[in-house]
């Protein structure tokens, strides 16, 4: 319980403090649960690339919300580990808008609690969050 509550704190996260919460995550080894999901990639721009990104967003709409965070891998053991996204990081706020503009389109109702941020880290590293409460 004490645990599903430190994830679900993410949903309510200022985005400037992010950084810090991804790096306890992964510090901390926190595994994807069910309000949890890590990907190494960015979603692409094909058909299926945009639905794998509906679908994973609209699971977590139908429960009780939760969090992706694009740029962290698992090993195999299932540690995530920041690997970062190969994004510039002055491109970005392009990242970000083309994520919620492909949110935006293709699920009907809209999903009203959605909230795409960018991350840059020390490393010049950057992840992508997508919150959904």
């Amino acid at each position: 319980m004490i645990r599903e509550q430190y994830l679900m704190t993410l949903l309510n996260l200022p985005a400037n403090k992010l950084k810090d919460a991804i790096n306890a995550l992964v510090d901390d080894r926190e595994r994807e649960s069910r309000t949890l999901d890590y990907k190494s990639e960015t979603y692409g721009n094909g058909d299926e690339a945009k639905n794998e990104l509906r679908a994973d967003v609209v699971a977590f709409a139908n429960t009780s919300g939760g969090t992706v965070i694009l740029g962290i891998k698992e090993d195999e053991e299932g540690i995530p580990k920041l690997c970062g996204l190969t994004i510039d990081p002055d491109k970005l706020a392009n990242e970000t808008d083309r994520l919620e503009k492909i949110l935006g389109s293709g699920i009907v109702p809209r999903l009203p609690r959605v909230q795409v941020d960018a991350v840059t880290f020390d490393d010049s590293k950057v992840a992508t969050v997508i919150r959904v409460s």
